[in-house]
């Protein structure tokens, strides 16, 4: 470590002179600015001077150097840090970042910090544009991936004149696929009619129990299924989930279709593995049993994301009991809202801590058949919503043929149970109710019918279209917060448990309405979910209602 070397002059002088500096610069500053360009605010980079080290930068005002822990504890330094490892061959070496409060103008610290005789340089954090915007984006090759219009919709793939697409109604997984393609710790579970097994587009996709030796005829792995090397067929109580009615192939396709591989389409992740749990028959009906057995097996399993795209009409405790248990496992659970254009969401979509998805259509319009008149449900549980008409999917019959096509809320929740294991690819930390809030604030708001998507959240299209690219984006920022949970809500004494939970960054204004969180307008928060509170966040309550503590 380089010697420490004290100034000559007094600490308490030594500040004077620097603040007697910064009086005439700020002068200056008033009138010319000082740096061109966009910056970082409430940050900068500096370099200490050769005879200048630092013995602790862990805490910010005990330094070792009298003049820098002043400067810090005057100016509110939050943190400082080495830029890089600090090898003392490297140009980088003596190189901090300084973060502040951004209510400081980064001008006036540079100037102060610069005058105090510690640095070589200190310079703002310029933000940098790419020098290729008007570049084409990088498509995969596969063979039919222009009719993929959900992925990347440049308004000319009509389908066959069924509609006018509107440019860029869709999910931006071109942009997406440049932060992340996935991973194959990523584990879905789809609970459905099964997957065609051998399906060229899925080698490699499917999930493989490790744990069991296969054609043994033993439970090798001690979990009370023989030989479920690919996950477990609970229509037939056997070990080959392989589909007979089509359903669950599309929803594997959609989400897991191999990438760039020169045929078919492309998934939405390439890389994560699929878990196939067969609970619904050849004429897409099952029943809770099977469903239940389904998501125990799934948990038991180390699935990391659930996809449900079937649902039924009825609240079943059986059923929310199971998927909650899920949930309280850190595992994320996805769900369509049904297709009969009422305002009655299917369950488990209609549950707590669900990802509760509707569908569009290629002009960004509420999802609606024009054939059956038949479309996507919504309602008050409604969280976000994906495009989901005339989506191309695999058939199960035929490894060759790309020409079938889907519609409906089971392929949009496919979307974004392809976008949630990305996230979790990028961030393998992420929780639940990050994930939801995630998706949230990253979702394409007011782009579909004006009389259904408004401003905010609505019953129509939740929080708005899903945007991978941005939901990406905002993954790769989420760090761990040191939050407490709000476990219970009040209203005259009588305690109502809400689970899960929602990150707040500003004081909100609450009511309950049934098992559900609301705006002060009448708005959804989020799903309904108990309350994540920053230590020195204040909950202001109105009503009768008051959260506890």
């Amino acid at each position: 470590m380089l010697k420490i070397q004290s100034f000559r002059k007094n600490v308490n002088m030594h500040i004077l002179h620097t603040k007697l500096i910064f009086a005439f610069l700020a002068v200056i500053m008033c009138t010319v600015g000082l740096f061109a360009g966009d910056f970082v605010e409430g940050k900068f980079i500096a370099k200490f001077k050769p005879h200048i080290s630092i013995k602790n930068h862990q805490e910010v005002t005990s330094t070792g150097n009298s003049t820098l822990d002043s400067l810090n504890k005057n100016f509110h330094c939050s943190g400082f840090s080495p830029l890089s490892t600090q090898d003392a061959n490297s140009p980088l070496y003596g190189v901090y970042t300084f973060k502040f409060d951004k209510t400081i103008p980064v001008e006036k610290l540079i100037a102060v910090y610069m005058a105090s005789g510690l640095f070589l340089y200190v310079e703002p954090d310029y933000i940098n544009q790419g020098n290729s915007i008007e570049q084409a984006l990088t498509l995969p090759n596969d063979q039919y991936f222009f009719r993929q219009w959900a992925l990347h919709n440049d308004a000319t793939y009509t389908m066959n004149g069924l509609y006018t697409p509107k440019e860029d109604a869709d999910i931006d997984m071109p942009e997406a696929w440049e932060i992340e393609k996935g991973d194959s710790s990523v584990i879905i579970a789809i609970l459905d009619s099964g997957c065609k097994m051998d399906h060229p587009e899925l080698a490699g996709r499917i999930w493989r129990n490790e744990a069991e030796i296969p054609g043994n005829g033993i439970d090798d792995d001690n979990n009370g299924f023989i030989d479920d090397v690919n996950g477990w067929d609970f229509i037939n109580n056997d070990n080959d989930p392989t589909d007979d009615h089509g359903h669950g192939t599309a929803i594997a396709g959609t989400i897991g279709a191999n990438y760039n591989n020169e045929i078919g389409f492309a998934g939405v992740n390439p890389n994560a593995k699929i878990m196939v749990i067969k609970v619904l028959d050849s004429l897409k009906s099952g029943n809770t049993e099977l469903a239940v057995r389904g998501i125990e097996y799934a948990i038991k399993m180390k699935a990391k994301i659930l996809n449900f795209s079937l649902g039924g009409t009825k609240f079943i405790q059986t059923e929310n009991d199971i998927i909650q248990h899920a949930v309280n496992n850190k595992i994320i659970v996805v769900a369509g809202t049904g297709n009969n254009n009422s305002e009655q969401i299917l369950y488990p979509a209609a549950f707590e801590n669900v990802i509760t998805v509707g569908a569009t259509s290629p002009n960004d319009n509420r999802y609606i058949s024009a054939d059956t008149k038949d479309g996507s449900n919504y309602g008050n549980e409604i969280d976000i919503v994906a495009p989901g008409a005339y989506i191309v999917c695999l058939d199960k019959s035929d490894n060759n043929k790309y020409t079938k096509c889907g519609s409906g809320t089971s392929l949009s929740t496919a979307l974004v149970t392809g976008v949630v294991s990305l996230l979790l690819s990028k961030n393998p930390d992420l929780t639940p109710a990050q994930v939801l809030e995630i998706l949230q604030k990253s979702a394409d708001d007011q782009v579909g019918d004006p009389s259904e998507d408004t401003q905010g959240w609505d019953k129509y299209y939740g929080w708005g279209r899903l945007n991978a690219h941005k939901a990406l984006q905002l993954a790769s920022s989420v760090k761990k917060i040191n939050n407490r949970l709000v476990k219970q809500v009040i209203d005259n004494q009588k305690i109502l448990m809400v689970n899960g939970g929602l990150f707040l960054t500003n004081t909100r204004n609450f009511a309950l309405n049934g098992t559900m969180l609301l705006n002060k307008n009448g708005s959804k928060t989020g799903v309904a979910a108990g309350v994540y509170v920053k230590e020195k966040l204040q909950i202001t309550n109105y009503g009768n209602y008051k959260l506890k503590k």
